[in-house]
């Protein structure tokens, strides 16, 4: 869906974006507030998988306006040196952001290699504090691959079955 926002002071929540649906736009993702409050970054795209394909964008609170601020990349966050980061392919780019005009001012460029991130859920495993520092689980996805194993009352394991998959929201019947 769209990005929906809620008063301070209570009341309903609101629409802030609205979905493209000319564009084929499926979701909006990972917003983060700038500083100032002029403006939400987040994260739109068209599919349902391959996030590394989408767009980081920047919606102006006054007005309505969405801007594209990058193509190829999820998971934008503004930093104080004054960039926006993104991952795309494992990899945290940084590019020159201007906070008061909401536009990137410059060419992206790598900083780290090798920061997990799900291209199917455009997540990414990294933040940065107000000083600069960085910090980021390593790795090539979000999700590791394990053994589904069951475990008896007494703490003995047993393999289900002997492949490693990425398992999610495990139910017993």
């Amino acid at each position: 869906s769209g990005l929906h926002r809620l008063p301070s002071a209570g009341g309903e929540s609101e629409p802030l974006t609205e979905l493209d649906e000319e564009k084929g736009e499926a979701s909006h993702r990972w917003p983060q507030v700038l500083p100032g409050g002029k403006g939400i970054l987040f994260t739109s795209h068209t599919g349902t998988s391959n996030f590394y394909n989408a767009n980081i964008e920047v919606v102006v609170l006054e007005t309505g306006e969405r801007r594209v601020l990058h193509r190829g990349g999820t998971f934008g966050r503004y930093v104080e040196s004054g960039h926006l980061v993104y991952v795309n392919g494992g990899t945290l780019f940084a590019v020159p952001f201007d906070l008061e005009r909401l536009e990137v001012t410059g060419s992206a460029a790598p900083v780290v290699e090798g920061v997990a991130a799900s291209s199917s859920e455009g997540s990414a495993q990294y933040s940065v504090s107000p000083d600069g520092t960085l910090v980021y689980v390593s790795g090539t996805g979000s999700a590791p691959t394990v053994s589904a194993v069951r475990v008896d009352r007494h703490g003995n394991s047993t393999p289900l079955w002997e492949e490693q998959q990425v398992y999610r929201s495990p139910r017993l019947s």
